[in-house]
């Protein structure tokens, strides 16, 4: 049987990723409303790229955590036991969830750069 400490660690391990993610995607929105409120000076165009860029990080750090887990996922062993039914099914709602907080970063990074555009265009 598997071991049940590998499966766990697992979900550790994304999680571990995920809150990284997170607290990406909370430091760009704080500077960027700081550059917007004036508290930080710098020109609004380049405050936007450097948020948009660390939002597209914090995508890739989310994307590539997924992945990740997935790919470890499917290399349990497929015996049919209650529990690892369980935590295949679990697994899936890691990835939907995820998947996600990807496409909402994606989202917020959009707005961010059309707003920028909308002012100066």
């Amino acid at each position: 049987m598997q071991d049940i400490s590998e499966i766990y660690d697992t979900e550790l391990i994304v999680c571990g990723w995920i809150s990284a993610s997170l607290i990406l995607l909370t430091s760009s929105l704080l500077f960027y409303h700081m550059t917007r409120v004036k508290s930080l000076e710098m020109n609004s165009i380049i405050a936007s790229f450097f948020a948009v860029s660390l939002i597209l990080l914090s995508v890739f750090m989310s994307a590539t955590a997924i992945y990740n887990y997935k790919v470890r996922i499917d290399k349990l062993n497929t015996e049919n036991t209650e529990l690892l039914k369980k935590e295949k099914s679990i697994s899936k709602n890691i990835v939907i969830m995820g998947s996600i907080l990807s496409f909402v970063e994606v989202c917020i990074a959009i707005t961010i750069f059309s707003g920028v555009i909308k002012t100066y265009c």
